[in-house]
């Protein structure tokens, strides 16, 4: 059952009268309990994505068309008062800098309990720090940490933390956004197996997006490439990376070898908008007609490519 429904997604940023596209025509679909990581270098459109999902887009920012169906709900006209009924309840966030997320100056279980009262309006505090102590047990931390405030905590810990705080209100989907940057390698770990844990005991269904292909090989069953704020090619993870099709893909795989061996920087991927395919200054398969409008999305057995050239085979 589908239970998340992208339909031709378009947002944009305004600023000094310009509108600046941040998300391109995007589309597609996350099954309940299944699991989808979004690759992307920065500027890709990926964290935009998530917040266009969770309603939290900036004021700059709005969705110029296109659905976001949960469950069969459209998020996008849904109005705000019915949005706060269902945000951290059916989908939550784990943002990408756990130090920002979570208030300097208040105890840990004093924002949990918060955010647990805020909505569960009828709740009494017991419940609540019981709620939280039990959500702080499921990412491994002990109760102690309620009485800390977020500098006393390491960087593990207070990602560990901010993972509790989305689980709190037990969602169906949890959209995680580079939910390891800045974290060691060994915390990195750590982190991504908590996750694919709590994934799997509670039956969530995952969006992690990335910029680090590695990262998702082993946590995420599908995957979505995306480059200049639209879907490059997306199907099951094995295929996609054993044998990509999409001359960015490709050139995305090639990249990350060459990081390996220190010969290449993702600086050498960049590219500036225009109308048409976004990779076509740096395609090698790139023909005129890739310059007339956004490449149409092509099935090529199970998996999606946007890309005029390699969608003929």
């Amino acid at each position: 059952m589908t239970i998340l429904d992208v339909r031709d997604l378009n947002v944009v940023y305004r600023a000094n009268g310009r509108e600046i596209e941040a998300v391109r025509d995007l589309s597609f679909t996350v099954e309940k309990g299944d699991s989808m990581a979004v690759v992307g270098e920065s500027g890709s459109g990926k964290t935009t994505l998530a917040v266009a999902i969770m309603g939290l887009l900036p004021s700059q920012a709005i969705v110029r068309s296109g659905q976001i169906l949960l469950e069969g709900q459209d998020l996008v006209t849904m109005p705000e008062s019915e949005r706060r009924k269902i945000r951290w309840k059916k989908v939550a966030m784990v943002f990408q800098a756990s130090q920002n997320a979570l208030d300097p100056v208040k105890k840990v279980g004093s924002q949990l309990v918060e955010l647990y009262l805020y909505h569960n309006r009828g709740a009494k505090k017991e419940e609540a720090l019981d709620r939280v102590a039990k959500a702080l047990l499921t990412v491994n931390l002990s109760q102690s940490i309620m009485n800390m405030y977020p500098h006393e905590l390491s960087g593990g810990m207070k990602q560990r933390a901010v993972i509790a705080a989305s689980l709190l209100l037990e969602p169906d989907v949890l959209l995680a956004d580079e939910p390891t940057t800045a974290l060691d390698v060994v915390t990195q770990a750590e982190i991504l197996l908590l996750i694919k844990r709590i994934v799997s005991e509670r039956g969530l269904t995952l969006l992690f997006i990335t910029h680090d292909i590695s990262l998702v090989a082993s946590l995420c069953n599908r995957i979505m490439v995306m480059y200049g704020g639209t879907d490059m090619e997306s199907g099951p993870m094995r295929d996609v990376l054993l044998s990509p099709t999409h001359p960015y893909t490709q050139r995305l795989m090639e990249v990350l070898k060459g990081l390996e061996e220190g010969r290449l920087t993702l600086e050498q991927l960049r590219e500036d908008q225009g109308r048409g395919c976004p990779f076509l200054s740096r395609c090698r398969f790139a023909e005129s007609r890739c310059a007339e409008g956004l490449p149409k999305r092509r099935s090529l057995g199970n998996r999606e490519v946007r890309c005029l050239v390699r969608g003929e085979g």
